[in-house]
């Protein structure tokens, strides 16, 4: 047993010694305010662990902290200072057992074969318990087991105070853990289970109120599978924050302190996944309010990367709780950057294209385009390609790389849709009825909601092999294709009306074969020389028609919406009175172009 006897030692330069380790009454003080912090890092750099597992380090320090509070009062005033230990060149110093305290020598003599309580200094000059003290520490403990705290500056741990707690045919052990352990686990276990299904309850309620509070609705299957992961994840942390009053040690305590930091940082990363889906959903609800679409593609991708973020700082957040060094394997990995800057050439010139169409904006989701030889609709923007939805319905992956270089033809981005056609008419129409015709159908274009006031063209055009045609040059500013189609039929339909109300008969493609007969009888009767008023009236005719047909049309007393597509004609809120009738907002055009996929171009 070591004695307070004091040798000399070769001792390192005063200068050279932390403060804090320089004598044992530093080391002591330092012990002291590290464990009344719960510092244990610091706590641990006042043992040797030289002859010890540094996992136990933890431990070893809290029950040494507990065997000294039960050894007896220890005044650190009377502790050898740094001046003391170099005026008497002390090298070791005993704490326990003093020969001059009673209460040591009470209990070395209940105890023959208790270890002694030793502090010197190790190769570097700081003070610190020695090593054969820190490796007896398993021993003091279980020796001092039933001894009494002695009221003093020392603190007495949770496990220590469970430990006590329980009466002495509790502490027997049961595969390496003692039965008040194995009680305290299983109270541990069900308390957390009480604790998830109340997180649950609680996170899947303040989820739907915050929802119904901003008119937002939620996926009831998803909102349970992130309330669930939610509890889990509180669950989780209870275990892992109370695992230390139940005083494992050594391997024990590292199978149990691993399996409750990956079980936590597992359902942390899947909670964060969950609710990132549930945030983005909501956040979509706002941008499709929005007149820009660029909040639309920018949306998916920062959820995306959020989900990156997540998944990377689970990883390296359960490797640190298992007590890997991440510190090198994130230098080799900014070393092999520039490798796999390289080998991933594709992926990167992907990824810088997905910018250049986020900071260019070609094309927006939801744009009928033709980029090269595939034509469709934009599904989805990613980091690495552009996802489009042919109009045969299937989907054509291209990748980013390939737009930076690709002539992109946008459709979607057209303010005005080209219409243009003939239409045929006998050649026996009088000329007065051709005029009227014509600017009635001059006059709907006029009227009609979706085509363009200030550029069109209706003209008697030319002789065809069977009819008299009129040229009809017209533009529709509608947002879609589906709006135009309607609005063409609509347009048509008109023109047929006008046409039967002016008695102007459409021609068929025909052949007639007329043979000649010369008759000395035959007499040509021209039509009359028309007066100076007969175009005027003609064309006034044409109006007053088209008008007569438009006046108790529907449209006329609100433009229509989008299309409908699950609308019928006897719905009340078929096509024209629809809940989009009249809406022209980024969420009605987007629920109109998504569906248009596969409808054909």
């Amino acid at each position: 047993m070591t004695t307070e006897a004091s040798v000399p030692a070769d001792l390192v330069e005063p200068q050279a010694v932390p403060e804090a380790f320089n004598s044992p009454q530093a080391t002591w003080r330092t012990f002291y305010r590290s464990i009344k912090q719960k510092a244990w890092p610091e706590a641990v750099q006042c043992l040797n662990l030289s002859k010890v597992s540094s996992q136990q380090a933890v431990d070893l320090a809290k029950k040494l902290n507990g065997s000294i509070g039960k050894t007896g009062l220890v005044n650190d005033d009377l502790l050898p200072d740094r001046d003391l230990v170099n005026q008497n060149n002390l090298s070791t110093y005993l704490l326990f057992p003093k020969t001059n305290h009673p209460r040591h020598q009470a209990l070395r003599d209940k105890y023959p074969e208790i270890p002694a309580i030793v502090m010197s200094p190790n190769a570097d000059g700081l003070w610190l318990f020695s090593a054969d003290t820190v490796a007896s520490i398993p021993k003091l403990t279980d020796l001092l087991r039933h001894e009494q705290q002695i009221a003093g500056k020392q603190i007495q741990t949770l496990d220590q105070q469970f430990e006590a707690f329980f009466p002495e045919s509790m502490q027997v052990s049961l595969f390496g853990l003692k039965y008040w352990q194995w009680l305290g686990l299983l109270v541990f276990i069900l308390i957390g289970l009480v604790i998830d299904h109340f997180v649950r309850f609680t996170v899947r309620h303040a989820t739907m109120q915050v929802m119904q509070r901003f008119n937002r609705s939620v996926d009831s299957n998803q909102l349970m599978r992130s309330a669930k992961a939610s509890g889990l994840l509180v669950m989780a942390l209870f275990w892992l924050l109370l695992i230390n009053t139940l005083g494992f040690q050594g391997v024990i305590f590292k199978i149990m302190h691993g399996a409750a930091s990956i079980f936590a940082t597992s359902v942390a990363v899947i909670a964060a996944w969950r609710f990132s889906d549930i945030i983005s959903d909501a956040v979509s609800a706002f941008t499709a309010k929005t007149e820009t679409n660029v909040d639309d593609v920018l949306l998916p991708l920062a959820n995306k990367a959020v989900k990156i973020f997540i998944v990377i700082f689970g990883v390296i957040y359960g490797a640190m709780s298992l007590d890997f060094n991440v510190v090198p394997l994130l230098g080799a990995l900014g070393i092999g950057g520039v490798g796999f800057a390289f080998a991933a050439k594709d992926t990167l010139e992907n990824f810088f294209g997905s910018a250049t169409v986020l900071i260019d904006q070609p094309f927006t989701v939801g744009d009928w385009v033709l980029v090269n030889d595939v034509e469709g609709t934009v599904e989805a923007i990613g980091f690495r390609s552009t996802r489009v939805r042919t109009f045969y319905n299937s989907l054509i992956t291209v990748p980013n790389a390939n737009l930076v270089r690709a002539n992109v033809d946008n459709f979607g981005s057209r303010k005005y849709r080209r219409y243009k056609t003939t239409l045929g008419i006998e050649y026996d129409t009088p000329h007065e009825r051709i005029l009227a015709f014509v600017e009635g159908v001059r006059e709907l274009v006029r009227k009609h909601p979706y085509t363009r006031k200030d550029y069109y063209h209706v003209y008697f055009n030319g002789y065809g092999p069977s009819s008299l045609d009129i040229l009809l040059y017209c533009f529709f500013e509608a947002p879609d294709w589906a709006v135009e189609l309607r609005e063409r039929e609509r347009l048509n339909m008109d023109i047929l009306r006008l046409a039967n109300t002016l008695g102007v008969q459409f021609a068929f493609p025909t052949q007639t074969v007329h043979l000649h007969h010369d008759s000395a009888n035959a007499t040509h009767e021209p039509e009359p020389v028309p007066e100076q008023s007969t175009d005027r009236k003609a064309r006034q005719l044409g109006v007053h028609t088209a008008t007569k047909i438009m006046q108790h049309q529907s449209w006329t007393i609100e433009k229509p919406g989008l299309v409908d597509y699950g609308a019928s004609p006897t719905d009340e809120s078929w096509i024209y009175d629809n809940q989009c009738s009249g809406d022209s907002s980024k969420e009605c055009r987007k629920k109109s172009q998504i569906e248009q996929r596969g409808a054909g171009g």
